[in-house]
C-alpha cells in the first residue's frame, strides 16, 4: 500500500510538472495575441469581424485571467 501511495504521488508531481509546461507554452502565445490585439482589430476597421474579433479577445484575457 506504501508503495501505490508513493507511485500515486509521484504520478501527480509528474502530472503538476507537465501541466504547467503547458500553461508556460501558451503564455507565451496568449501574451504575443493579447499585445498585437489592438493592431489585429484596428486592420479589419469598423466591420462586424474587427466587433467579433475584440469581443472574442475580452473572452479569451477574462479566461486566461481567471
Amino acid at each position: 500500500m506504501i508503495g501505490l501511495n508513493f507511485n500515486l504521488r509521484e504520478l501527480l508531481t509528474k502530472f503538476e510538472k507537465d501541466i504547467q509546461a503547458e500553461i508556460d507554452a501558451h503564455n507565451d502565445i496568449f501574451k504575443s495575441i493579447d499585445g498585437n490585439r489592438q493592431k489585429m482589430v484596428k486592420a479589419l476597421g469598423n466591420s462586424e469581424e474587427a466587433t467579433m474579433l475584440q469581443h472574442r479577445l475580452d473572452d479569451m484575457n477574462q479566461r486566461w485571467n481567471d
